[in-house]
């Protein structure tokens, strides 16, 4: 049976250290584990990590965060864009045996079952940021702060199809937008208590 559900994020397996605790991590065959993006910019990385940790977990659920779109990594020429990226992410993530649709871990035909037979539905979304999305105030006491355009990495090695830009917030939308096309909740889910 299932005993825990994990999640990790922002592995960076580009880094030998990183490399070496995934595959250092103990076995856990009974145990889910969550990858919550930022595993590499490189596709051969990121099938080698998952790989790994197909491995050692019952399933591993994945979805990319911004590191693993980025275009700037050799494998990459060829490449559009970093939708195209996601896609090949997508694709890497089906070929290890990787989630990134809905799974009810506890449920008749999944993994295990948790003391007294509950069960939890694990739902990967797709996002992207957006400078809208902070609300913060601004930080007023410290003069010389850069705007993300300057200092941020995505602004420079991502790539979006037009009309798609980093500049207003129709990335996050086309992100938001993909997961109206996400598998459906499985059967079992249980919908009771949801809006």
């Amino acid at each position: 049976p299932i005993a825990r559900l994990r999640c990790v994020s922002d592995v960076h397996v580009d880094e030998a250290a990183n490399r070496r605790w995934v595959e250092e991590l103990p076995e856990r065959p009974e145990e889910v584990l969550i990858v919550a993006g930022d595993l590499s910019h490189s596709l051969t990385r990121v099938r080698e990590a998952l790989r790994t940790l197909r491995r050692k977990y019952a399933e591993v659920l994945c979805v990319p965060g911004n590191h693993d779109l980025w275009l700037h990594h050799r494998e990459d020429v060829g490449v559009a864009d970093s939708l195209e990226k996601l896609r090949a992410f997508v694709g890497v993530c089906a070929e290890e045996d990787v989630r990134t649709g809905p799974l009810v871990v506890g449920a008749a035909g999944c993994p295990g079952r948790w003391g007294g037979g509950r069960s939890c539905c694990v739902v990967p979304l797709l996002s992207w940021h957006h400078k809208s999305f902070d609300i913060e105030p601004d930080i007023q006491c410290w003069e010389g702060i850069p705007d993300p355009e300057q200092c941020m990495m995505d602004y420079r090695v991502c790539r979006w199809p037009p009309p798609l830009s980093q500049a207003d917030d129709s990335v996050a939308r086309a992100f938001d937008e993909l997961n109206d096309d996400a598998p459906a909740l499985p059967d079992g889910a249980g919908r009771e208590g949801m809006p």
